[in-house]
Protein backbone atom coordinates (compact mmCIF):
# COMPACT_ATOMS: atom_id res chain seq x y z
CA UNK A 1 0.00 0.00 0.00
CA UNK A 2 1.17 3.52 -0.76
CA UNK A 3 0.84 4.62 2.87
CA UNK A 4 3.44 2.08 3.98
CA UNK A 5 5.91 2.89 1.20
CA UNK A 6 6.58 6.49 2.14
CA UNK A 7 8.33 5.94 5.50
CA UNK A 8 10.59 3.27 4.01
CA UNK A 9 11.38 5.43 1.00
CA UNK A 10 12.28 8.32 3.29
CA UNK A 11 14.41 6.02 5.40
CA UNK A 12 16.34 4.65 2.42
CA UNK A 13 16.94 8.10 0.94
CA UNK A 14 18.14 9.35 4.30
CA UNK A 15 20.56 6.46 4.31
CA UNK A 16 21.84 7.48 0.86
CA UNK A 17 22.28 11.09 1.97
CA UNK A 18 23.98 10.07 5.22
CA UNK A 19 26.44 7.77 3.47
CA UNK A 20 27.23 10.36 0.81
CA UNK A 21 27.75 13.08 3.44
CA UNK A 22 29.99 10.82 5.52
CA UNK A 23 32.03 9.47 2.62
CA UNK A 24 32.46 12.49 0.35
CA UNK A 25 35.28 14.14 2.39
CA UNK A 26 37.31 10.95 1.82
CA UNK A 27 37.01 11.21 -1.96
CA UNK A 28 40.10 12.87 -3.43
CA UNK A 29 39.75 11.31 -6.87
CA UNK A 30 37.37 9.29 -9.03
CA UNK A 31 39.22 6.16 -7.94
CA UNK A 32 38.59 6.94 -4.27
CA UNK A 33 34.86 7.15 -4.92
CA UNK A 34 34.53 4.15 -7.21
CA UNK A 35 37.20 1.62 -6.24
CA UNK A 36 34.68 -0.73 -4.60
CA UNK A 37 32.67 -0.90 -7.83
CA UNK A 38 35.40 -2.97 -9.49
CA UNK A 39 34.31 -6.11 -7.66
CA UNK A 40 30.59 -5.34 -7.47
CA UNK A 41 28.30 -8.24 -8.35
CA UNK A 42 24.53 -8.45 -8.90
CA UNK A 43 24.11 -10.11 -5.51
CA UNK A 44 25.64 -7.17 -3.61
CA UNK A 45 22.33 -5.52 -2.78
CA UNK A 46 23.78 -4.16 0.48
CA UNK A 47 25.75 -1.68 -1.64
CA UNK A 48 22.66 -0.07 -3.21
CA UNK A 49 22.57 3.13 -1.05
CA UNK A 50 26.26 3.90 -1.60
CA UNK A 51 26.08 3.16 -5.33
CA UNK A 52 22.96 5.28 -5.88
CA UNK A 53 24.57 8.19 -4.05
CA UNK A 54 27.49 8.17 -6.49
CA UNK A 55 25.14 9.13 -9.32
CA UNK A 56 25.18 12.67 -7.90
CA UNK A 57 28.97 13.14 -7.98
CA UNK A 58 29.69 14.33 -11.51
CA UNK A 59 29.97 12.78 -14.95
CA UNK A 60 32.93 10.42 -14.56
CA UNK A 61 31.75 9.00 -11.25
CA UNK A 62 28.11 8.95 -12.38
CA UNK A 63 29.01 6.90 -15.47
CA UNK A 64 30.64 4.21 -13.33
CA UNK A 65 27.76 4.37 -10.87
CA UNK A 66 25.22 3.92 -13.67
CA UNK A 67 26.99 0.73 -14.74
CA UNK A 68 26.93 -0.42 -11.11
CA UNK A 69 23.21 0.32 -10.72
CA UNK A 70 22.53 -1.64 -13.91
CA UNK A 71 24.56 -4.53 -12.48
CA UNK A 72 22.59 -4.52 -9.24
CA UNK A 73 19.27 -4.15 -11.06
CA UNK A 74 19.91 -7.41 -12.91
CA UNK A 75 18.52 -9.03 -9.76
CA UNK A 76 14.78 -8.25 -9.48
CA UNK A 77 14.98 -8.34 -5.67
CA UNK A 78 17.30 -5.31 -5.70
CA UNK A 79 15.03 -3.14 -7.85
CA UNK A 80 12.64 -1.99 -5.09
CA UNK A 81 15.56 -0.89 -2.92
CA UNK A 82 17.16 0.99 -5.83
CA UNK A 83 13.80 2.70 -6.37
CA UNK A 84 13.36 3.57 -2.69
CA UNK A 85 16.89 4.99 -2.53
CA UNK A 86 16.05 7.50 -5.27
CA UNK A 87 17.72 5.57 -8.07
CA UNK A 88 15.01 6.41 -10.62
CA UNK A 89 15.33 10.14 -10.08
CA UNK A 90 19.13 10.22 -10.11
CA UNK A 91 19.42 7.92 -13.11
CA UNK A 92 16.96 10.00 -15.12
CA UNK A 93 18.76 13.22 -14.26
CA UNK A 94 22.14 11.71 -15.13
CA UNK A 95 20.88 10.40 -18.49
CA UNK A 96 19.33 13.79 -19.29
CA UNK A 97 22.33 15.85 -18.15
CA UNK A 98 25.28 13.83 -19.49
CA UNK A 99 23.90 13.24 -22.96
CA UNK A 100 27.29 12.97 -24.68
CA UNK A 101 28.60 10.15 -22.47
CA UNK A 102 27.86 6.83 -24.26
CA UNK A 103 28.81 4.63 -21.29
CA UNK A 104 26.46 6.48 -18.98
CA UNK A 105 23.69 6.58 -21.60
CA UNK A 106 23.80 2.84 -22.28
CA UNK A 107 24.01 1.84 -18.62
CA UNK A 108 21.48 4.45 -17.49
CA UNK A 109 18.92 3.50 -20.12
CA UNK A 110 19.49 -0.17 -19.33
CA UNK A 111 18.98 0.41 -15.63
CA UNK A 112 15.77 2.39 -16.27
CA UNK A 113 14.54 -0.49 -18.42
CA UNK A 114 15.11 -2.98 -15.60
CA UNK A 115 13.52 -0.74 -12.97
CA UNK A 116 10.33 -0.57 -15.05
CA UNK A 117 9.68 -4.31 -14.97
CA UNK A 118 9.78 -7.41 -12.83
CA UNK A 119 9.18 -6.07 -9.30
CA UNK A 120 6.38 -4.61 -7.15
CA UNK A 121 7.32 -0.95 -7.74
CA UNK A 122 7.69 -1.24 -11.52
CA UNK A 123 4.34 0.37 -12.32
CA UNK A 124 5.08 3.20 -9.90
CA UNK A 125 8.39 3.76 -11.70
CA UNK A 126 6.79 3.80 -15.13
CA UNK A 127 4.24 6.33 -13.93
CA UNK A 128 6.98 8.51 -12.44
CA UNK A 129 9.04 8.47 -15.64
CA UNK A 130 6.03 9.55 -17.67
CA UNK A 131 4.47 12.13 -15.36
CA UNK A 132 7.26 13.55 -13.18
CA UNK A 133 10.77 12.78 -14.35
CA UNK A 134 10.81 13.50 -18.11
CA UNK A 135 12.20 10.00 -18.53
CA UNK A 136 10.77 9.44 -22.00
CA UNK A 137 12.28 12.72 -23.18
CA UNK A 138 15.69 11.62 -21.89
CA UNK A 139 15.43 8.28 -23.69
CA UNK A 140 14.41 9.99 -26.93
CA UNK A 141 17.36 12.37 -26.65
CA UNK A 142 19.73 9.42 -26.15
CA UNK A 143 18.39 7.73 -29.28
CA UNK A 144 18.76 10.90 -31.33
CA UNK A 145 22.28 11.72 -30.14
CA UNK A 146 23.79 8.22 -30.27
CA UNK A 147 22.33 6.95 -33.53
CA UNK A 148 25.32 4.73 -34.33
CA UNK A 149 25.93 3.37 -30.83
CA UNK A 150 24.57 -0.17 -30.69
CA UNK A 151 24.41 -0.40 -26.89
CA UNK A 152 22.65 2.93 -26.42
CA UNK A 153 20.14 2.15 -29.17
CA UNK A 154 19.42 -1.31 -27.77
CA UNK A 155 18.97 -0.17 -24.17
CA UNK A 156 17.01 2.99 -24.94
CA UNK A 157 14.62 1.09 -27.22
CA UNK A 158 14.27 -1.53 -24.50
CA UNK A 159 13.43 1.15 -21.97
CA UNK A 160 10.79 2.65 -24.28
CA UNK A 161 9.24 -0.78 -24.57
CA UNK A 162 9.26 -1.27 -20.79
CA UNK A 163 7.56 2.09 -20.26
CA UNK A 164 4.98 1.53 -23.02
CA UNK A 165 4.01 -2.13 -22.62
CA UNK A 166 0.35 -2.42 -21.57
CA UNK A 167 0.52 1.14 -20.22
CA UNK A 168 -1.26 3.54 -22.61
CA UNK A 169 -0.02 6.77 -20.94
CA UNK A 170 3.55 5.55 -21.37
CA UNK A 171 2.94 4.51 -24.96
CA UNK A 172 1.33 7.87 -25.78
CA UNK A 173 4.27 9.70 -24.22
CA UNK A 174 6.66 7.65 -26.32
CA UNK A 175 4.70 8.42 -29.49
CA UNK A 176 4.53 12.14 -28.65
CA UNK A 177 8.32 12.22 -28.30
CA UNK A 178 8.98 10.65 -31.69
CA UNK A 179 9.32 7.08 -30.48
CA UNK A 180 7.99 5.56 -33.69
CA UNK A 181 10.50 7.26 -35.97
CA UNK A 182 13.36 6.78 -33.51
CA UNK A 183 12.76 3.02 -33.38
CA UNK A 184 12.52 2.83 -37.17
CA UNK A 185 15.78 4.76 -37.45
CA UNK A 186 17.41 2.39 -34.97
CA UNK A 187 16.48 -0.54 -37.19
CA UNK A 188 17.75 1.28 -40.26
CA UNK A 189 20.96 2.75 -38.84
CA UNK A 190 22.20 -0.08 -36.59
CA UNK A 191 22.71 -3.34 -38.43
CA UNK A 192 22.51 -5.33 -35.23
CA UNK A 193 20.02 -8.07 -34.48
CA UNK A 194 19.60 -7.13 -30.81
CA UNK A 195 18.88 -3.49 -31.69
CA UNK A 196 16.35 -4.53 -34.32
CA UNK A 197 14.61 -6.85 -31.90
CA UNK A 198 14.47 -4.20 -29.14
CA UNK A 199 13.19 -1.55 -31.53
CA UNK A 200 10.50 -3.80 -32.97
CA UNK A 201 9.31 -4.84 -29.53
CA UNK A 202 9.12 -1.15 -28.57
CA UNK A 203 7.02 -0.45 -31.66
CA UNK A 204 4.73 -3.32 -30.74
CA UNK A 205 4.38 -2.00 -27.18
CA UNK A 206 3.49 1.48 -28.45
CA UNK A 207 0.42 0.13 -30.18
CA UNK A 208 -1.55 0.46 -26.95
CA UNK A 209 -1.34 4.24 -27.40
CA UNK A 210 -4.40 3.68 -29.61
CA UNK A 211 -6.38 3.26 -26.40
CA UNK A 212 -7.19 6.95 -26.47
CA UNK A 213 -8.51 8.63 -23.35
CA UNK A 214 -10.40 11.88 -23.10
CA UNK A 215 -7.22 13.97 -22.93
CA UNK A 216 -5.39 12.21 -25.76
CA UNK A 217 -4.86 13.95 -29.06
CA UNK A 218 -6.12 12.69 -32.40
CA UNK A 219 -2.54 12.97 -33.72
CA UNK A 220 -1.28 10.54 -31.08
CA UNK A 221 -4.01 8.07 -32.00
CA UNK A 222 -3.16 8.36 -35.69
CA UNK A 223 0.56 7.92 -35.00
CA UNK A 224 -0.09 4.91 -32.80
CA UNK A 225 -2.23 3.31 -35.49
CA UNK A 226 0.66 3.86 -37.90
CA UNK A 227 2.83 1.74 -35.60
CA UNK A 228 0.69 -1.30 -36.35
CA UNK A 229 0.96 -0.79 -40.11
CA UNK A 230 4.72 -0.22 -40.01
CA UNK A 231 5.29 -3.15 -37.66
CA UNK A 232 3.38 -5.39 -40.04
CA UNK A 233 5.54 -4.29 -42.96
CA UNK A 234 8.70 -4.88 -40.93
CA UNK A 235 7.52 -8.34 -40.04
CA UNK A 236 6.73 -9.24 -43.64
CA UNK A 237 10.18 -7.99 -44.66
CA UNK A 238 11.80 -10.23 -42.04
CA UNK A 239 13.52 -7.28 -40.34
CA UNK A 240 12.30 -8.54 -36.97
CA UNK A 241 10.02 -11.02 -35.31
CA UNK A 242 7.41 -9.23 -33.27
Amino acid sequence: PRSTLFPYTTLFRSEVASQLFAKSPEYKSVEDATWFLQTLRPDDAHAVPQVVGLLALGEEVAAKAAVAVWTLALKPKARPKITECGGMELLTKAVAYYLENPELQAAGCGALRLLCQGHPLAQQNRRALVTKLTGVEALAAALRYHRQDVEVQREACGALRAISAKYPPGARKAVENGGIMLCLQAISDCVDEAVGEAACKALEAMQCACEVGENSSVRVAEDAEAVDRKSTRLNSSHLCNL
